[in-house]
């Protein structure tokens, strides 16, 4: 959902509150996780390029439910962080948050094709455990210890082996996450030619 450095290692007993802080700061999203921003920079470090999109109202309520999950799932923030973290969503599903579909499609197209085993591992882990899409924001997650929360999501537990019906539905993902990037990626380079061509008349 947006790339930049890395998560850090918090004690399982720290209160997500102060987890959350911590996490802000370190990747210098601002004391709010950037809620308040009305524009966001995307960082896609380690490599020199960004870039901004929109913050809209449904990025805003998917992002802090998200940022909670890298905190349970111990997945980083940098490109490989978010493409796990992009499959582990995606396998355990975004239900109505459809920011989070749209933007967990690019990462998990981009750890498809360079991290094929991590990403198909974070896959069938969210297959096998829980996350909070499915029960939306409470103000109550924040009083929860970050271990607490892990036993919640049921990421205390083993990752059983993949089996064949998780091969399937990871292969159907990919290919649904393809066609809607490229789908997005076309509609916004057909705008940017047609204000380009707009500023040239």
């Amino acid at each position: 959902m947006r790339t930049l450095g890395e998560t850090p290692h918090d004690s399982d007993s720290q209160r997500l509150t102060d987890a959350l802080a911590e996490f802000y700061r370190v990747n210098d999203y601002g004391e709010d996780g950037g809620a308040s921003a009305r524009w966001v920079r995307v960082q896609l470090k380690p490599l020199p390029l960004s870039f901004y999109i929109p913050n809209f109202d449904a990025r805003r309520h998917a992002l802090r439910l998200h940022d909670i999950h890298h905190l349970a799932t111990g997945y980083r923030t940098n490109l490989a962080g978010e493409a796990e973290i992009a499959a582990w969503e995606i396998g355990g599903s975004c239900t109505t948050y459809w920011a989070a579909w749209l933007l967990n499609f690019s990462a998990f197209c981009y750890g498809w094709v360079c991290l094929p085993r991590r990403a198909f591992r974070a896959f069938v882990r969210g297959r096998c455990t829980r996350n909070l899409y499915h029960e939306g924001w409470r103000d109550g997650f924040l009083d929860e210890t970050i271990a607490r929360m892990r036993r919640h999501l049921e990421l205390d537990q083993m990752t059983p082996r993949a089996r064949l019906s998780d091969i399937i539905l990871y292969l159907v993902w990919v290919m649904i996450a393809i066609v809607t990037t490229v789908g997005i990626g076309a509609i916004i380079g057909g705008l940017l030619v047609g204000v380009a061509r707009l500023l040239a008349n």
